[in-house]
């Protein structure tokens, strides 16, 4: 559902506006659901406003995460959304690389340990794509079993929350 309104939101045009950015409204799926079943919302709707300059660049990171342990991907998850990025999940390599082509991600977070396609598998597609300079960050347990090095950063696991933060932040040159 993400990729499609950042879709949308790529596909608008302007005739003659040149400085006033426009805003795409993201609710919660919760509140989605309130919306359109017309059910009356709790107060405390949790509604995000996403500024896009008319460049279609943004001022809110997208960031697809992969790996195979829902606890993990729950965990870099809140704690991405926390500091204000979006985030998109996959649960193995190939689902990660179908969602990389269809969308567009300022960063990718992938296991290197995954069944069907690991992380070596998704860097090497990144890297072969159109989008090939998108920053691509590594986590394993097992930092032995790293293939290559496309990888613009490895996270050993466990890492602290404030090592993942701070490794996307430099990787996507945010403050």
């Amino acid at each position: 559902m993400l990729c499609a309104i950042i879709k949308q939101a790529q596909n608008l045009t302007f005739s003659g506006l040149t400085q006033q950015p426009f805003y795409v409204l993201r609710l919660t799926l919760r509140n989605y659901f309130r919306l359109f079943w017309n059910k009356k919302p709790e107060s405390n709707i949790d509604l995000t406003f996403y500024s896009i300059d008319l460049s279609g660049k943004y001022f809110m990171y997208n960031i697809l995460v992969i790996d195979d342990e829902e606890s993990i991907v729950r965990m870099i998850s809140k704690a991405l959304a926390k500091c204000g990025f979006n985030v998109e999940t996959a649960s193995d390599g190939l689902e990660g690389i179908k969602k990389f082509d269809e969308c567009n991600f300022d960063v990718v977070i992938t296991d290197i340990h995954m069944p069907a396609l690991d992380g070596n598998g998704v860097v090497t597609h990144i890297r072969n794509s159109e989008k090939q300079y998108t920053p691509v960050i590594a986590t394993s347990g097992t930092p032995w079993l790293l293939a290559n090095d496309d990888f613009d950063a490895v996270l050993l696991k466990p890492s602290s929350i404030k090592t993942l933060i701070d490794t996307v932040k430099n990787v996507t040159h945010t403050n």
